[in-house]
C-alpha cells in the first residue's frame, strides 16, 4: 500500500495537517503571550499616566502659588515706588526751599560786606583827611588808625564767619542736588 499515490498523498495531507496544527497552537501561544505583554504594557502605562496626571496637578498648584506671590510682591514694589515719588518730592522742594534760603543768605551777606567795605572806605577817606590836618591832629588819625584796625579785624572775624556759613550753605546744596 505505500505504493498507492494516493495513500502517498494522504499521509503527506495528513503529515502537513499535524504540522499546520502544532504552528497553529504555537501562535495561539505566542499571540496570548503577546496579549499578557499588552496587557502588562497598557497597565503600566495607565499607572504612568495617573502619575504625570498627579504631578501636573501639583505642579499646577505650585504654579498658580508661584502666581499669586509674585503678585502679591509686585503690589508691595508698586506701594514702595509710590511712597519713594513722595519722598522725592519731598526732597525736591526741601532743595529748592534750600536754595532760596541760601541765595537770600547770600545776598544779605553780600549787603552787610558791602556796607563794611563802604564804612571802612569812610574811615579810610577819613584817615586821608586827618593827614592833610595840621600835625596837632596826629593823635586823632592814630586814633582813627587804631579804630580802623579794630573795625577791620572784626570785620575779618564777621567775614570769616560769613564765609564759612557760606562754604556751609553751599555743602549743603550739593549734598542735596548731587552735585561734586
Amino acid at each position: 500500500m505505500s505504493d498507492d499515490p494516493i495513500m502517498s498523498v494522504l499521509v503527506r495531507l495528513e503529515a502537513g495537517q499535524t504540522a499546520l496544527h502544532t504552528g497553529l497552537a504555537g501562535l495561539e501561544a505566542e499571540q496570548a503571550s503577546l496579549r499578557t505583554e499588552l496587557a502588562a504594557g497598557q497597565a503600566t502605562l495607565h499607572a504612568g499616566l495617573v502619575r504625570l496626571e498627579a504631578e501636573h496637578a501639583s505642579l499646577r498648584t505650585e504654579l498658580v502659588a508661584g502666581q499669586a506671590s509674585l503678585h502679591a510682591e509686585l503690589v508691595g514694589l508698586e506701594a514702595d515706588q509710590a511712597s519713594l515719588r513722595t519722598q522725592l518730592v519731598r526732597l525736591e522742594a526741601g532743595q529748592a526751599s534750600l536754595r532760596t534760603d541760601f541765595f537770600v543768605e547770600l545776598g544779605k551777606t553780600r549787603a552787610e560786606i558791602m556796607q563794611k567795605v563802604e564804612g571802612l572806605q569812610d574811615s579810610l577817606n577819613a584817615i586821608r583827611s586827618d593827614h592833610v590836618v595840621a600835625m596837632g591832629s596826629v593823635d586823632a588819625v592814630r586814633l582813627a588808625n587804631e579804630n580802623t584796625r579794630a573795625d577791620m579785624t572784626l570785620l575779618r572775624e564777621q567775614v570769616s564767619v560769613m564765609w564759612k556759613q557760606i562754604k556751609r550753605l553751599e555743602s549743603r546744596v550739593r549734598d542735596i542736588t548731587g552735585d561734586p
